[in-house]
């Protein structure tokens, strides 16, 4: 018999599923941050994309109407004997103007609402006002265009309280929309009804904005409450404009929890349905109603004095003119502080209204207004309770006319003057 050597194995045996479970949770998670790092870098440069096209977009937009403005007021400095020639000149300056403020106003309204800092404010209003008013603003630019505009009204609640500059905003959007891509000759209506809303106190009410222009692509529908979207489309194009109004629209719609769709085609019209809900008041409560520019107001009583107060030398010469040729005079402050000085120190019935200015050094528009309140409560000046205070600014924002209110003034006019509307509220408030 063989002696063989004896052998012996030694056989290990180690578990790995926890380690290999270990490391494929390090191989996910290392994916995942990858990937994660790869989605934020795209982000950023479609972000970065965005803000470039916008900013090129702004830049043709905002030059476009500051040619105009440049241009015709040098063709005015060689035309002054040339009556018809100038005012030719103005009407375009004030035309440029008013679309290079409209354009301002989207823009600041669009970052204000990304950014969160926008509000709703509430107040009683009626509804076929509100309605009539944006009407009767668009009716000009449709009238330039030879366009039949209408107005359908069919609501049982007319008195309702809300934001009514918020919901004339909507309105006046979806109309300038409808007059700007709709030919010459074209129809354009707006329709409202009031539906079953389903809550006590609460009405339910349904827009609708119809047009028969050039009408929107299906492609498109889908992206037209986007940012800064344009219809790819050579009579899209000659139309100026941001890309921010539907935009907006649709912000402003779900803010007051409604609903907004588009249906449209192309070349036969679009039809916009917004439906918001707004709390029912009592019949005849509203706010003070907006004085029509077309009705011929009274001249002021003779005498008539105001303190104006404007720290910017140019805006103040431009108002004192302006209503100095209304029959007004004007005694002017430089700073909040000055205009409290002057109020305090000159006897009551100087002044039959304070305009206020808000952005000043010293002491801003709202502590001189609050300040000249207090007069009242301390017993120094029991006039200083009533006399009515108009904040006169370029804070033109709904959330900036509540602040003014809050302050104690009485009424809020946004800047650049418009006089008609400034004369407006002039006599709303001088008896």
């Amino acid at each position: 018999m063989d002696n063989a050597q004896e052998k012996n194995a030694i056989v290990t045996l180690r578990n790995v599923s926890e380690e290999k479970q270990r490391e494929l949770e390090r191989q996910a998670e290392e994916k995942a941050a990858k990937q994660a790092l790869e989605e934020a870098y795209e982000g950023a440069r479609r972000a970065n994309l965005a803000k470039s096209d916008f900013l090129s977009k702004m830049s043709h937009d905002i030059r476009t109407p500051m040619n105009a403005i440049l241009g015709m007021a040098a063709i005015a400095e060689h035309q002054l004997d040339d009556r018809d020639r100038l005012a030719d000149c103005l009407e375009k300056i004030r035309s440029s103007g008013n679309l290079l403020l409209g354009l301002i106003n989207e823009v600041l309204d669009m970052s204000k609402i990304e950014s969160g800092n926008i509000g709703l404010n509430e107040s009683a209003f009626r509804l076929s006002d509100c309605l009539t008013a944006a009407v009767q603003m668009i009716r000009p630019d449709a009238e330039g265009k030879g366009q039949q505009l209408s107005l359908a009204i069919s609501v049982q609640s007319d008195a309702v309280r809300g934001d009514p500059t918020r919901v004339q905003q909507i309105l006046l959007n979806l109309l300038s929309n409808a007059v700007k891509y709709t030919g010459e000759g074209g129809h354009i209506s707006l329709k409202v009804e009031e539906k079953l809303s389903g809550k006590s106190g609460v009405g339910c009410f349904e827009f609708l904005v119809e047009d028969d222009g050039i009408g929107m692509s299906q492609e498109f529908l889908g992206k037209v409450f986007t940012p800064f979207e344009r219809a790819e489309d050579p009579r899209v194009n000659a139309v100026q404009g941001t890309g921010l109004g539907l935009a907006i629209t649709h912000n402003l719609v779900q803010m007051m929890n409604g609903t907004i769709r588009v249906e449209s085609k192309l070349g036969e019209g679009t039809r916009f349905v917004v439906t918001i809900f707004l709390k029912l008041a009592q019949q005849g409560a509203s706010e003070p109603a907006s004085t029509d520019p077309a009705v011929e107001l009274p001249p002021f009583p003779v005498g008539t004095k105001l303190l104006l107060v404007e720290d910017n030398d140019l805006n103040r010469e431009i108002a004192q003119e302006l209503l100095g040729m209304a029959g007004l005079d004007t005694v002017n402050a430089t700073d909040g502080q000055q205009a409290v000085d002057l109020f305090s120190s000159n006897p009551p019935g100087t002044f039959a209204l304070i305009l206020m200015d808000i952005q000043m050094p010293v002491m801003n528009g709202y502590e001189a207004a609050t300040a000249i309140r207090r007069l009242a409560e301390t017993g120094q000046r029991p006039d200083a309770a009533t006399i009515p205070i108009i904040a006169l600014t370029a804070n033109a924002f709904a959330d900036d006319a509540y602040r003014a209110r809050q302050a104690g003034m009485n009424e809020h006019v946004a800047k650049p003057l418009e006089m008609d509307r400034l004369l407006g509220a002039l006599h709303r408030w001088i008896s």
